[in-house]
């Protein structure tokens, strides 16, 4: 009698089926994307490298500047000019109200509440501006957006919005919190504000 295990036996010796190049593609891509999640939410983006640079204190901005004559007001947050000092690596325009330049990284910003003195690879609760590492990409399959005329892709995350663009030398993701509020225009407003400088370097990983 033909026995099951005969039958399975022959199922074993099958050729195995080649998955399709765009099926290895796709899950690849996907692979990449939830790494990518994880290093943002994290603060891993390749920050880390530059850690022993980061400066000293935070930097303040004057409170008494009021709102910017552009500022949007959609939600809890509200966009205020910065006048504070700069760090080398990046200067901002704006920054949410209430909120300061905690310090910054050769390839980071962070921008926190008074008297956060978590680590500057630590990004929750904070807006922070990243160099794209030198060995990632772009992701383009968020909502496309146009930042000082090039183009950019905003996308939700269940803990943060991230805007990825770039200033035509440098590939940039800016990382908000949902506890900030700012809205989508003035994430894209925020950025419009940002500018990175030479002493800024992408890190790797």
């Amino acid at each position: 009698m033909y026995e099951l295990t005969d039958r399975l036996g022959e199922l074993s010796q099958l050729p195995a089926a080649e998955p399709a190049e765009s099926t290895v593609q796709a899950d690849l891509q996907r692979g990449r994307r939830a790494l990518k999640r994880r290093r943002l939410r994290a603060g891993t983006a390749g920050v880390a490298v530059s850690a022993a640079l980061a400066t000293a204190a935070a930097l303040t901005y004057a409170g008494t500047s009021g709102p910017s004559s552009h500022s949007h007001t959609p939600g809890r947050a509200q966009l205020v000019a910065y006048t504070g000092a700069q760090p080398a690596g990046f200067t901002v325009r704006e920054v949410p109200q209430g909120y300061v330049l905690q310090g910054a990284t050769v390839a980071s910003l962070d921008i926190a509440q008074p008297g956060d003195h978590s680590s500057l690879d630590a990004f929750e609760g904070k807006l922070v501006v990243l160099l794209q590492s030198r060995d990632g990409k772009t992701d383009t399959s968020g909502t496309p957006v146009t930042v000082n005329g090039r183009a950019g892709y905003l996308r939700h995350e269940p803990d943060v919005t991230i805007l990825e663009y770039t200033d035509g030398t440098h590939d940039i993701l800016v990382q908000d919190w949902n506890s900030i509020a700012l809205s989508d225009d003035q994430l894209v407003q925020f950025a419009a504000g940002v500018t990175v400088t030479s002493a800024a370097q992408a890190g790797i990983g």
